[in-house]
């Protein structure tokens, strides 16, 4: 199994099921990444759940970590730590046990980020408009 290599700097609850999730790197430097971009997180499926979760649709295997991609939510100007804001899945595999995590726990992080979701081909002479309903 893949070594936790990241730590919780800080989980910020937003709302009931909402929070922002703030990870640096233990012992290695962020990538540059670009606003749109994403990075897999993940846990052993040892690691708790809260308490509130519900039962998962199907078992998680035991000899690999948990992962899921998450959209980076912070700043790329800044290079300390990346932000995810992430909504709890009672059912789901990695969420409870991410909701579970305290301050200063280790977590996995990928090392690279990943996507293509940027505005690297948007004129800069043209308008852009975002919607959104949530985050997922």
């Amino acid at each position: 199994m893949e070594a936790l290599n990241a730590v919780l700097q800080q989980k910020i609850e937003v709302a009931p099921g909402l929070c922002i999730f703030r990870v640096a790197p233990k012992g290695w430097d962020l990538p540059e990444f670009k606003p749109g971009q994403y990075c897999p997180l993940g846990l052993p499926p040892s690691a708790p759940r809260v308490p509130y979760s519900t039962p998962p649709e199907k078992p998680c295997p035991t000899d690999r970590l948990i992962k899921r991609p998450y959209s980076i939510a912070s700043s790329s100007s800044q290079h300390q730590y990346l932000e995810f804001y992430i909504k709890m899945v009672s059912n789901g595999a990695l969420t409870p046990r991410l909701f579970a995590l305290k301050n200063g726990d280790m977590l996995w992080m990928r090392e690279k980020v990943f996507g293509m979701f940027t505005l690297d081909d948007i004129p800069s002479h043209k308008n852009v408009i975002f919607f959104a309903t949530g985050t997922g």
